[in-house]
């Protein structure tokens, strides 16, 4: 929703600060992941906007085993 383009607008954060304290999420305590995924990401300069330019490329993806699996393992 709002990111790294903040730096660029700064008058912008308290609109968007009011915004999100009118939400009404409750995110959950804890979750069990079933997949997790592996990404590689390249930027040609880390140091300035690399959100604009940055690239990403899916290497590999995991299916874990159930919460049992977790407990016993």
């Amino acid at each position: 929703m709002a990111s790294h383009g903040l730096t660029l607008r700064p008058d912008l954060y308290e609109e968007i600060g009011e915004f999100l304290d009118t939400l009404d999420a409750d995110p959950p305590k804890r979750f069990t992941a079933e997949t997790i995924s592996l990404f590689r990401f390249h930027s040609d300069d880390w140091n300035a906007q690399w959100w604009r330019d940055m690239t990403w490329v899916h290497v590999r993806s995991w299916r874990l085993g159930g919460a049992e699996a977790a407990v016993t393992g």
